[in-house]
């Protein structure tokens, strides 16, 4: 069954202090959630559907105001319990994602977890897609090219 996307929250699962996988965790029109791990070489498959997403819009001339759904991203985020993050469930870790653009300009991912027979599909709306490359971006922006954490000189983290 195809959801649409609400909202999300971002996070990272650690081992060791090293980088183990990207969580992202969704929240849909419904109000069911699902989280999702990625492993450092599926989370380039996710960007590059979302990248290439914004680049079709900006092709068709679609002009977005991601601000307009700022309060409902913040607000409506579903909430990464420390279990999630410590002791990251198989189910959550994708094995594989795919992203197609339908006629009416919005996204449809379809990813498949770790021990699951279903696909979990859903829609991205336009405006959507920046939120969620940002978020992404600056998660992993946290940690160095060796999986550690990276703190900025002189900034408390």
């Amino acid at each position: 069954m195809k959801q649409t996307l609400r909202s999300f929250a971002v996070g990272a699962s650690v081992n060791q202090g090293k980088f183990l996988a990207f969580l992202l965790k969704l929240r849909f029109e419904d109000g069911s959630e699902i989280l999702t791990a990625w492993a450092k070489n599926r989370i380039p498959l996710l960007l590059q559907i979302f990248l290439e997403y914004q680049q079709h819009l900006q092709r068709v001339g679609q002009i977005l105001d991601p601000d307009l759904i700022e309060k409902t991203i913040r607000n409506e985020a579903p909430s990464l319990s420390l279990a999630e993050i410590e002791d990251l469930p198989v189910q959550a870790c994708v094995e594989t994602v795919k992203g197609h653009v339908l006629e009416n300009n919005v996204l449809i991912v379809s990813i498949k977890r770790a021990e699951r027979k279903e696909t979990d599909t859903f829609s991205v709306a336009p405006n959507q897609c920046e939120w969620l490359i940002g978020f992404a971006a600056n998660t992993l922006n946290e940690f160095g090219e060796n999986g550690e954490i990276s703190i900025p000189e002189g900034l408390p983290h």
